[in-house]
């Protein structure tokens, strides 16, 4: 991720994360237990740093260790930064209607235009970073079943 993509993340998620660590003007109870590290305050972008890397598969071992924050104070940001991106409309998952054909058609090419050799036909979507536990499809069931798979 460049340097001014995460500066764009971490904008987008500020009011998620702010509304949540001030009320009245003064520190809610879960946020005050945020507010030191041996860094000093655990700032936004700190949060995002770390989730973003524990997302990205690192150890919250190496995370809690490189940011100077407490294992419980790592597991709390994580759990706001996750909160924060599912309450941001910007950067939810916006899927088509199954019944625009025309919309799944143009994703399609697209994924098929950014594929080596074009070998991602008919591909609609996908997300990185996350394995789905599906049901095989039996070809009782659909007459193509090695298109349903992960």
């Amino acid at each position: 991720m460049s340097k001014s993509a995460f500066a764009h993340l971490v904008n987008l998620l500020v009011p998620a994360l702010e509304s949540e660590r001030v009320q009245n003007g003064k520190y809610n109870s879960r946020a005050q237990s945020l507010r030191a590290s041996k860094a000093g305050e655990i700032t936004t972008t700190m949060k995002v740093s770390m989730t973003l890397r524990w997302l990205a598969g690192g150890s919250y071992l190496d995370i809690v260790a490189h940011h100077g924050v407490s294992e419980a104070s790592f597991w709390r940001c994580k759990n706001q930064v996750i909160d924060a991106i599912l309450a941001t409309d910007s950067l939810k998952i916006v899927f088509p209607s199954l019944d625009d054909s025309a919309a799944l058609r143009d994703l399609a090419r697209g994924f098929q235009a950014k594929s080596e050799q074009g070998v991602m036909r008919d591909v609609v979507g996908a997300l990185d970073g996350i394995l789905i536990d599906l049901e095989y499809v039996r070809y009782s069931d659909s007459p193509f079943p090695a298109r349903f798979w992960t």
